[in-house]
């Protein structure tokens, strides 16, 4: 709780500083350094939770590695969202360059999944 009174004081300082005979970056230059420390603090924190393995960190987007999903539900999900990927990119082809487009995709249960650009009846 003493870091909200300690920036406050901190903006009063760098407000009222001239009138109380201060200097004007005397609060200024202490809202920098509270704001470093509490920065400080974090990055330590968030350095121990990474250490102690119970930390959030980001994920980076890159290559997955191309084996078989062991778990079933990650594997069905896994399927849903590529799946569904798939269909959007074989429809913004078909769009975009005036191309007719024929998708067919088995799930692993056997269900079939189709996506076809125009009627070629």
């Amino acid at each position: 709780s003493s870091a909200p009174r300690s920036v406050a004081f901190c903006r009063v300082a760098s407000y009222l500083g001239p009138w109380l005979g201060m200097s004007e970056d005397v609060g200024r230059r202490r809202m920098q350094q509270q704001q470093q420390e509490e920065e400080d603090e974090s990055l330590k924190a968030a350095a121990a939770a990474v250490e102690e393995g119970g930390g959030k960190t980001k994920r980076k987007r890159g290559r997955v590695e191309l084996r078989r999903i062991e778990d079933r539900t990650s594997r069905q999900v896994r399927f849903s969202k590529r799946r569904s990927g798939l269909f959007k990119k074989a429809f913004e082809l078909s769009v975009l360059c005036d191309a007719e487009v024929a998708l067919v995709v088995f799930s692993p249960a056997g269900r079939l999944y189709e996506f076809v650009s125009s009627d070629t009846s």
